[in-house]
């Protein structure tokens, strides 16, 4: 009777212990390739999956102006972005360099960035290579000095039609540059299927000013304009001049520009700044991932993965709005992305799509699926 009560235990010692080990490996199944659930990788054609972007450039250098302060009042209430010009003679000077930091220190977090706009105010078609090359690269190396970042530029008077002119600005380091057109019309960037501007160093903007018919004069002028780059799901530029300043060069009311940021901020749009649009539209085009499969459970699924672009870290450091593509049937509720087990992104909802926003930076991450 012992005996025969010691073998029953053994066996049922022996049959917990293949159970326990087929649980454990039902868990930790291995997957067959063609059941791992990750299909492919997309990256949206705009930054949070925006149907389209809107840049709000102001060609005026930030210093303390009731005007001026007024407007970075107002867009930063609607939590838009919004771009200044640096004409960096002019902050070079000993009595104005304390407008840098505050350029630095409280503007750019807070969604204002910088453009190049010049050292000097000149017509640069009219310069020689050399000579444009020399500005370009003052007003380069001066920004990325004073901690401004210098990725973009907007070329003065719009004077940079000349293929050696768009160069010399190219070697000097930036990566694009804005000129202008008359009609606003032609002014629609990566419309529809398109993924890059025809000219980077001649992007068209639309100038906004009540001086001249041929300007967007106000912000009915103006509401057309952005619902067709919504429906072109494209990206402009505006460019404004004068807010508020009467009698200034290209003068645009005060009680119009609000009109337009409202209206801005009440579209399903990316208000995005000058140099971040476009770093995505670089870094989308140049977009490559590699996936391995590491396991699944019960709750969810994982994969190492690596997002990259093979761009300079440095300058193209904007995150990619990424979708992907499951197998038929498997459904789920959240993304997760890790780096060395800190949780770095989560997947947010948009249209019924779930979507993830990720660094391009070359290094290998977990990825994972909750169930």
């Amino acid at each position: 009777m012992i005996a025969c009560t010691q073998k029953h235990f053994s066996l049922l010692v022996f049959i917990s212990f293949t159970l326990l080990l087929y649980s454990c490996s039902v868990e930790e199944a291995v997957v067959e390739p063609e059941k791992r659930p990750l299909n492919g990788v997309k990256v949206a054609k705009w930054y949070n999956a925006h149907p389209a972007v809107v840049t709000i450039t102001y060609d005026i250098g930030f210093h303390l102006d009731q005007r001026v302060l007024k407007v970075v009042d107002e867009v930063r209430k609607l939590d838009l972005a919004m771009d200044f010009e640096v004409v960096t003679e002019f902050y070079e000077k000993p009595q104005f360099r304390y407008l840098v930091d505050i350029m630095r220190e409280d503007l750019i977090p807070g969604k204002i960035r910088f453009f190049g706009h010049r050292h000097t105010h000149d017509n640069h078609d009219e310069m020689t290579f050399d000579e444009a090359y020399t500005s370009f690269k003052t007003c380069f190396d001066l920004m990325k000095t004073w901690g401004l970042e210098p990725i973009v530029y907007a070329y003065p008077g719009s004077k940079g039609y000349l293929p050696r002119t768009q160069l010399a600005n190219k070697l000097a380091g930036f990566i694009a540059a804005r000129g202008s057109l008359i009609d606003a019309y032609q002014t629609f960037i990566c419309e529809g299927e398109v993924s890059e501007p025809e000219n980077w160093f001649y992007l068209p903007s639309v100038t906004m000013g009540s001086t001249d018919p041929a300007y967007v004069n106000n912000n009915a002028e103006l509401i057309p304009i952005l619902e067709l780059n919504s429906a072109k799901g494209s990206w402009i530029i505006l460019m404004y001049h004068s807010i508020d300043f009467v009698g200034g060069w290209g003068y645009y009311p005060m009680s119009e520009f609000l009109l337009d940021i409202q209206k801005i901020e009440s579209m399903d749009v990316w208000s995005g700044n000058f140099d971040n649009v476009t770093k995505y539209i670089y870094q989308k085009n140049a977009f490559e991932y590699e996936t391995e499969f590491i396991k699944q459970t019960p709750q969810y699924f994982d994969y190492r993965v690596i997002f990259k672009d093979y761009l300079p870290n440095n300058v193209f450091n904007h995150e990619l709005t990424i979708s992907f593509d499951l197998l038929e049937g498997v459904h789920i509720r959240e993304i997760q992305l890790f780096d060395k087990d800190v949780l770095v992104s989560q997947s947010f909802e948009k249209d019924s799509v779930l979507y993830l926003n990720v660094l391009t930076d070359e290094k290998f991450k977990t990825l994972r699926f909750l169930r």
